[in-house]
């Protein structure tokens, strides 16, 4: 996987490039996956959490698919539903 990002004062974008394979095989078009994007920031104790899809758990947690948003797989392109 291949990943880069601009970051601006009013816009994050993130660019992924995934290669299909055989353990990954490549979706079908209408195929749709849950996705969450986060990243830890700082250090422990002023340690922060951004992420697309916020989980709202008690204690941060990014292993709640139920809160994750989706990804809309079509012909040669992918859409990005909130």
């Amino acid at each position: 996987m291949t990943a880069a990002a601009s970051v601006t004062p009013d816009l994050v974008l993130v660019a992924l490039r995934i290669p299909w394979s055989e353990s990954l095989p490549q979706p079908t078009p209408g195929e749709r996956w849950r996705l969450n994007l986060y990243r830890c920031v700082g250090s422990d104790p002023n340690r922060g959490y951004v992420t697309w899809r916020p989980t709202f758990t008690p204690e941060p947690s990014f292993h709640a698919p139920e809160a994750f948003g989706w990804l809309l797989f079509r012909e040669q392109a992918v859409s990005v539903v909130l």
